[in-house]
């Protein structure tokens, strides 16, 4: 009997490696991305068609606690979106922010402005729709949204708008919006000089280039994401915070601090993680 035990034992160790295996190939391909199957000589070319060219503005941010592939914006999106096929992000400016998101195949980016050097055009896999965010229309419903460092530069009618629309946006029963604004900074970090009013679109009144929130605390920011539109004629859109995560930085550590009036001070952050239901 002892060589029949040792041929099943063997089978069974054959089966359990190619499990193994598979589930390994299977992170693996979540890990690097839709270029995962195109081989080594394929996997640079493909990375190479998908990373957007560098800029200044986001070589200062992107080693950042909110930005880096390990900071928190892409730690909750791993953790509660692994496995998001489309995404939208608002507020995008350049594309090098929503391209780091290399795991997710579909991806769209909007903004009404864009920096000066963004290669739109040259990335492949990300499409960018240039507009008022509030006057656009998807015409699906996404994953994953996100907004980075936009909502500080608005109104609080404007922002908790913003909210609405972006949870709307959202795909039902599982889809995560994922929101970051400054956390309690002083007004005179980047104060507000003059407010913009362009037109009658709604989402160009009341915004500025600098900060109008500032200081935000953690209690207004997550008011936002529980909100009762009674004007709306639509069915409302339930949910709920699945993270709320605050990240003070220090001074002296690098893409911890920043400047306000000519003295370093440390540069703190909130981030929510939403959650839609129906």
């Amino acid at each position: 009997m002892a060589p029949v035990r040792g041929a099943a034992g063997i089978a069974a160790m054959v089966v359990l490696a190619a499990i193994c295996g598979a589930m390994a190939g299977l992170e693996l391909g979540r890990v690097l991305g839709p270029c995962a199957a195109r081989g080594i000589r394929g996997w640079f070319a493909c990375r190479s068609a998908i990373t957007p060219s560098p800029n200044t503005y986001w070589d200062g941010r992107r080693g950042s606690v909110l930005y880096s592939r390990h900071g928190i914006v892409q730690t909750l999106a791993r953790t509660h979106a692994a496995d998001a096929l489309t995404m939208l992000d608002v507020g995008s400016y350049v594309p090098n922010a929503v391209a780091s998101f290399d795991w997710i195949p579909n991806k769209v980016a909007t903004d009404v402005q864009v920096h000066r050097s963004a290669r739109w055009h040259a990335v492949r896999g990300l499409s960018f729709v240039r507009g008022d965010y509030l006057q656009l229309d998807f015409a699906t419903r996404f994953d994953l949204v996100t907004c980075t460092q936009v909502l500080e530069h608005l109104s609080d009618a404007l922002a908790r708008s913003f909210v609405r629309k972006m949870q709307r946006e959202t795909r039902p029963a599982g889809g995560l919006l994922i929101v970051s604004v400054p956390f309690e900074m002083p007004n005179t970090w980047i104060p507000c000089k003059a407010r913009h009013g362009r037109g009658r679109s709604p989402s160009a009144l009341d915004s500025c280039t600098g900060h109008i929130q500032d200081p935000l605390s953690a209690t207004e920011f997550a008011s936002w994401f529980n909100q009762t539109d009674l004007k709306q004629k639509r069915k409302p859109v339930t949910g709920a915070v699945v993270s709320h995560v605050i990240s003070r930085g220090k001074v002296g550590v690098r893409w911890q601090e920043t400047w306000a009036n000519g003295t370093r001070i440390a540069a703190n952050y909130q981030v929510i993680a939403w959650r839609r239901i129906t």
